[in-house]
């Protein structure tokens, strides 16, 4: 067998893999902390739907409920200067932070209850609703019933 190397543009993939960075509208410094996802979800703010869906309130009060807490102590791996720098960073801020980051989790923790009761007390008004326009097809019913016998006693 012959060993065939094949030739590699290594400046084809750099460009191609910089194009694909400015397509996702990220630039080229190294992210840290989670930037990107945040900064994306601030900028595009909350599109409100007109039409209420039980399956996307469902949705959402299952993703809060499963996101709600943010632990502070995210893994950096060991090794080299800038995780040295990171952890000192982490050190140094906690006395900051920490208090900001439980008050935020125990914001998150009460919305995360109240939609739970929200999406409770919805399911519980839906359930209702569909009792009350059964009762209302009944009562239709026995008042198309009603109308026909006094018809047939008025006839007479």
């Amino acid at each position: 067998m012959e060993n065939q190397i094949t030739p590699v543009d290594v400046e084809e993939i750099m460009k191609e893999i910089r194009e694909r960075i400015a397509n996702r509208g990220v630039d080229e410094k190294p992210l840290s902390f989670d930037e990107a996802m945040a900064d994306k979800v601030c900028e595009a703010g909350f599109v409100a739907e007109t039409q209420y869906v039980d399956s996307t309130l469902h949705h959402y009060v299952f993703s809060s409920n499963q996101g709600h807490n943010i632990p502070f102590y995210q893994m950096i791996p060991k090794g080299g200067v800038k995780s040295f720098i990171k952890r000192s960073i982490r050190k140094l801020i906690a006395p900051t932070v920490l208090p900001l980051r439980d008050a935020q989790n125990v914001y998150n923790a009460n919305v995360v209850q109240a939609l739970i009761q929200l999406e409770s007390y919805t399911l519980e008004k839906n359930d209702l609703l569909e009792k009350q326009e059964e009762l209302i097809e009944q009562m239709a019913a026995k008042i198309d019933k009603l109308e026909k016998r006094i018809e047939t006693l008025e006839s007479r």
